[in-house]
């Protein structure tokens, strides 16, 4: 229903019965080049966003970490609590228009669900695999890479999808 109201034919149609003057459309070969370079930035901006909130969701979930646990998701939380808009604005004069800041937005409103859906999900993995783990004599990191990681995989999947979400919208 939307993409018949978008028709350029229906939408000047609705534009002149609302007393408006239509405009020209874009073209759609400036149209598809903006939808990939929306893209492209959603896609960047989830990368970052991955390496970001999944390397700080398993440090805060490492037992030396306990301490800076805290600060972590204090971080991840007003990173999130400041609009997206605002974050452009405040980094206009910063690093310009464009992407960066557009960039930097989406990485700062994508890590606080990125790193509390892999808290989530590595503190789901049972005490007694890790310990079974510890019983045949990996090490931390092996059990991280090798039991850990693997079993919590689906949800952390989960909240990326999440996160693409939010980078594309």
């Amino acid at each position: 229903m939307l993409a018949c109201f978008s028709h350029p034919t229906v939408a000047a149609a609705i534009v002149s019965a609302l007393g408006e003057t239509p405009r020209r459309a874009l073209p759609l070969d400036h149209l598809g080049a903006l939808a990939l370079h929306h893209l492209i930035l959603a896609g960047t901006g989830l990368v970052l966003v991955a390496i970001t909130g999944i390397g700080l969701g398993i440090l805060a979930t490492r037992p030396g970490a306990a301490s800076v646990r805290g600060g972590i998701d204090t971080l991840a939380a007003a990173a999130q609590a400041v609009p997206p808009v605002v974050v452009v604005a405040l980094a206009l004069p910063v690093l310009g228009f464009g992407g960066p800041p557009t960039l930097l937005a989406l990485v700062l409103y994508g890590i606080m669900p990125t790193l509390r859906g892999t808290v989530g999900a590595l503190e789901a993995v049972p005490a007694e695999t890790r310990e079974a783990a510890k019983a045949l004599g990996l090490t931390a990191r092996q059990t991280l890479t090798r039991i850990e990681l693997p079993l919590a995989a689906p949800a952390i999947v989960e909240t990326l999808r999440t996160a693409l979400v939010l980078a594309v919208a």
